[in-house]
């Protein structure tokens, strides 16, 4: 897959992955300087034109026993903490000076497809997920389904206003 880039109304293209079966699924602007590419397999950068590549290099605490080194990238966002919140076919990651800090499925033993994640405040997140909304608050999950059975169904995006008020579809 390419991403194409207009510059001065001139177009170019630039390889991102070299997997015959690479489909790129979030773009991320950080601060205008780092635009970050999730595919499904890797999490790339470009950074004053330069390309990386980043495994997921994760350690589970409670073992030795080292993650898969591919992510499967459905969302990314920048927190307030400046890290990278990574919602991926198989849990959530949080990505932190080029390494994985936290992987819900190694770190847990917790394993959720998410879709969407949306910061509500510091260390606090909602996540869009095919069983429904969650909640993610030091490192713990919350069903919010379990609360309202409106939020049991698949959510693919949130949108959050300034008026606290959320929409999830």
């Amino acid at each position: 897959p390419y991403i194409n880039i207009i510059s001065d109304g001139i177009l170019s293209s630039v390889k991102v992955s070299e997997s015959n079966n690479g489909v790129i699924n979030k773009l991320l602007n950080e601060k205008d300087k780092i635009l970050w590419i999730g595919t499904n397999d890797y999490l790339y950068s470009i950074d004053k034109g330069v390309k990386k590549k980043y495994f997921n290099n994760h350690w589970s605490r409670d073992s030795f026993e080292k993650s898969r080194k591919v992510f499967s990238i459905k969302d990314i966002l920048l927190d307030k903490e400046d890290n990278l919140v990574i919602g991926e076919s198989s849990g959530l990651t949080i990505f932190k000076e080029g390494k994985v800090v936290f992987n819900s499925l190694f770190d847990l033993k917790f394993e959720l497809r998410v879709d969407v994640v949306k910061e509500i405040e510091a260390g606090n997140f909602l996540l869009g997920t095919n069983s429904g909304l969650w909640q993610f608050s030091k490192g713990k999950f919350e069903n919010l389904g379990n609360r309202n059975p409106v939020f049991r169904s698949r959510i693919t995006d949130i949108v959050l206003l300034e008026d606290s008020n959320i929409f999830a579809l």
